[in-house]
């Protein structure tokens, strides 16, 4: 992927455990604390049977999400892509108490017959427990 000034690029298989400290290093070696906006494209192979990388596409937002409660700053911004399917609305609902706002896009450029979606949330929120 081309530079993009201000843009930094992590590329990184999210589900791997080292991942995380993997990030850590990264923003405290750009003297940073958190990502103002995270963007996941990540998505497993896809299998052709929908059920299937409907779920996988749902196991990788958790886990994209969960990094997000350690590495988003205040008032940040996701976007992850996830193959529409049952637990679509479940997923989002889950994660949306902790942002000011959520909705599911589709881009201009995906086929109308793809399953594939993207969730924005937008103005996160700490939450104390």
């Amino acid at each position: 992927m081309e530079e993009i000034p201000g843009v930094h690029f992590v590329k990184a298989n999210v589900m791997r455990p080292e991942t995380e400290s993997d990030i850590r290093t990264f923003l405290t070696n750009s003297g940073r604390q958190y990502f103002k906006v995270i963007i996941s494209d990540a998505m497993s192979r896809t299998t052709g049977h929908h059920d299937i990388d409907h779920s996988a596409s749902c196991m990788i937002g958790e886990r994209v999400m969960q990094l997000c409660q350690v590495f988003l700053a205040e008032n940040g911004n996701v976007l992850l892509k996830q193959f529409q399917g049952d637990m679509t609305q479940g997923f989002k609902r889950k994660w949306e108490r902790y942002f000011d706002s959520s909705k599911i896009v589709k881009p201009k450029a995906s086929r109308e017959t793809s399953s594939e979606i993207y969730i924005l949330f937008k103005g996160f929120r700490r939450l104390v427990s």
